[in-house]
């Protein structure tokens, strides 16, 4: 089909369904719920701060109260939490966590299609298709999918999966991988700007220091965006890190952009 524009379509049919039929197993629930990486994930959403923390990992490897009131006692998680994380045989419950699940799954798979339309944008060459979720394992519906299949009407079947810290495909001589794999390798600094709701000063004191001592900082933001009226600090750091959806930056692999300079604006 030749068109200036993709005609891609995100279809969650099957795993929908999936997940529906998932929450009347067992077994599947009780992995949902005690599988370490989902768990620290509920706790990065809800205290980046507490990921690299002794308590966080106990908790994740041992979900229980004592290893729970650890965390709270550093008030690095909320006692709500607690209620979804733990009462697995409370149906509701198991419906409110495999949602977060679900929905994180959509926001990812979102930025899989924004990263075809980025190809196609760089290489003038588009398509017609779909793309779904594409979990190769049980295991890997415990969590949030990162991995998607992209059936297109004038190219084989692609397998895109946005790894902890690149992209890959599944077919190493196929041009979308040799795209991609530059593009992790890409070292262009890109400049962006962050409004004062998105880090507090103590947050911009910190990572100010931390980058007197250290080449890089990590900065607990999830987007970034162009100069605006609401901008108060500016930031350098690896643009290969982020994906440019709706005109805003948004951070593919982590809750944090590693940055290179802040400032203010």
């Amino acid at each position: 089909m030749n068109t200036k524009t993709n005609n891609i379509d995100i279809d969650l049919s099957d795993y929908s369904e999936a997940i529906e039929k998932s929450l009347y197993d067992q077994d599947w629930v009780r992995h949902l719920y005690t599988d370490s990486e989902n768990l620290m994930n509920v706790i990065k959403e809800n205290n980046p701060n507490a990921e690299s923390s002794i308590e966080a990992i106990e908790f994740c490897n041992n979900p229980n109260i004592k290893t729970f009131a650890n965390l709270r006692s550093k008030d690095l998680i909320d006692y709500n939490i607690l209620e979804t994380i733990m009462d697995a045989g409370n149906f509701e419950s198991n419906i409110k966590f495999a949602n977060r699940i679900k929905n994180k799954t959509i926001y990812n798979i979102e930025l899989a299609k924004s990263l075809v339309n980025e190809y196609s944008a760089n290489t003038r060459e588009f398509f017609y298709g779909r793309i779904a979720p594409f979990p190769e394992s049980v295991e890997d519906t415990w969590k949030p999918i990162t991995t998607f299949k992209l059936t297109l009407d004038n190219h084989d079947d692609i397998v895109i999966k946005i790894d902890k810290s690149k992209i890959t495909t599944n077919n190493s001589h196929d041009k979308f991988y040799n795209y991609f794999e530059n593009r992790n390798k890409s070292k262009d600094i890109k400049r962006m700007y962050l409004n004062e709701n998105q880090i507090t000063k103590e947050q911009y004191k910190k990572c100010r220091k931390d980058l007197i001592v250290v080449k890089e900082s990590k900065l607990y933001v999830t987007c970034a965006s162009e100069k605006n009226e609401t901008s108060k600090y500016k930031i350098l750091y690896k643009g290969n890190q982020t994906l440019n959806h709706q005109n805003i930056e948004i951070a593919l692999f982590n809750p944090y952009i590693k940055v290179y300079q802040i400032m203010e604006v």
